[in-house]
Parts: C-alpha cells; sequence; structure tokens
C-alpha cells in the first residue's frame, strides 16, 4: 500500500511486546509478520517463502541463503553506511509469530521512530524520513 485508503486506529505497541522487547505484529489475515526492535533501531518484516506470489527478487551479491522474503528498514541511517532499507540475506527465520497478536488492516503502530499500518495482507513501514518497506504474499517495495 502507498498509503492507508481508510483512517487508522492507533494500537498501543505494548500489545504486541514479545517480554524481551521485541515488538512482533501478525500482518492482518496474511502470512507475513514484523518485528520492530528498538535495540537495533530497526523494523524486520518477513513470511516463508512458499508465501509468496511475486516474481523471485534476485539475490543480493554473495548471498547463500534465502533472499527476498525479509525486508528491513532502519529508522535512522545506520552508522556503517549500510542501506536504510533493503531485503536481508537469511538463514532462517527472524522472529517466531506464533505467539504474536494480529496488526488489523487499518491500525497503524508507531514506536522509537518507526510507525507501521496494514491493508489487506500486506505491512508497510515508514520511519521519520519517509523511507519505507512494503511486504506482503503478493507485493513488497521499499523506497523513500
Amino acid at each position: 500500500p502507498k498509503a492507508p485508503t481508510t483512517p487508522l486506529t492507533e494500537v498501543d505497541p505494548e500489545l504486541y511486546n514479545d517480554g524481551y522487547d521485541w515488538y512482533t505484529f501478525r500482518v492482518g489475515d496474511g502470512p507475513t509478520w514484523c518485528t520492530i526492535t528498538p535495540e537495533t533501531d530497526r523494523v524486520l518484516c518477513e513470511q516463508n517463502e512458499a508465501a509468496a506470489q511475486y516474481l523471485p527478487v534476485p539475490p543480493a551479491e554473495g548471498c547463500e541463503g534465502s533472499y527476498g522474503y525479509q525486508v528491513q528498514l532502519f529508522a535512522t541511517a545506520p552508522e556503517d553506511g549500510s542501506k536504510i532499507a533493503d531485503f536481508v540475506c537469511s538463514g532462517g527465520a527472524y522472529a517466531d509469530p506464533t505467539n504474536a497478536a494480529t496488526l488489523n488492516s487499518g491500525e497503524r503502530v508507531t514506536l522509537e521512530g518507526i510507525t507501521c499500518f496494514v491493508e489487506g495482507t500486506a505491512a508497510r513501514c515508514e520511519n521519520e524520513a519517509k523511507n519505507y518497506i512494503v511486504l506482503g504474499p503478493d507485493a513488497w517495495a521499499i523506497g523513500s
């Protein structure tokens, strides 16, 4: 989603706190989930490879793991010069969504400079500079 199609309801981020200050939410009734981790100043959205209905994303050079199913966004530009938003080369799930609460379509959560909202089965997360990521079974996007 480029922008919400209806007014959004703000949801308390503590509903998604796993007890270790990782905030994981399921994206609507879809196969995607996102985790905001204030300690690393980022959000990472992910889904199982089998759930993706979009064309495969060509892997980054040197990536020998899974690619195109995890995308991250930092609240501010990383000091090490990494991209502020990008796909992640992965060897497995970043977070376990098994017990995560759902952020429903039309809801928004904001934490530590990152805001995420859900429309249908896709999530869009932005930082205060308007860099963003989108992930859902039939869509992905990275931009500013």
